[in-house]
């Protein structure tokens, strides 16, 4: 997800791997399958410039695209490229831990860096709201979606 050339990236596993070897990673789906994205970006987008994202840059969102995945993999020389969704539920801690993380890490971090004082206070008390609601047991916890791919070389 963090290669600033993926195709040159896994033509290099590729060619490490054995012959008819296996490739198995897993990568985040888009936004809509991530709540644990896409809560905390909500809950900032309205107190920031907005962002002019290019959803093929390197993060944790690049991969998310499955066609765009497997041409990319197919491109690099793997066979037989599969994905299946796996969701779970991903547990942040406490509210004080979850927006310490989420300020500092992630798609919402990324909205945050650069934007002024007041900007950034209004923000991180929308996104500390907006945390509240998926509090249960004292810990911030929200779903998570994955893609488990593999292919072989």
């Amino acid at each position: 997800m963090f290669f600033d050339d993926p195709l040159h990236a896994f033509a290099n596993v590729r060619r490490a791997l054995r012959p008819d070897g296996r490739l198995v990673f897993v990568c985040w789906r888009d936004l809509a399958a991530n709540p644990w994205f896409a809560v905390p970006v909500a809950a900032v987008r309205p107190h920031i410039p907005p962002p002019k994202p290019d959803p093929e840059a390197p993060g944790p969102l690049a991969f998310a695209d499955a066609t765009r995945v497997r041409g990319i993999l197919e491109r690099a020389g793997f066979e037989a490229v599969q994905f299946e969704a796996f969701d779970a539920r991903v547990t942040l801690g406490s509210h004080s831990s979850a927006l310490d993380m989420l300020s500092r890490i992630g798609s919402a971090a990324r909205l945050l860096a650069g934007v002024d004082e007041c900007a950034r206070a209004d923000a991180l008390l929308a996104l500390g709201a907006a945390l509240c609601e998926h509090e249960r047991a004292g810990d911030v916890s929200l779903e998570g979606g994955v893609w488990v791919v593999s292919a072989r070389s």
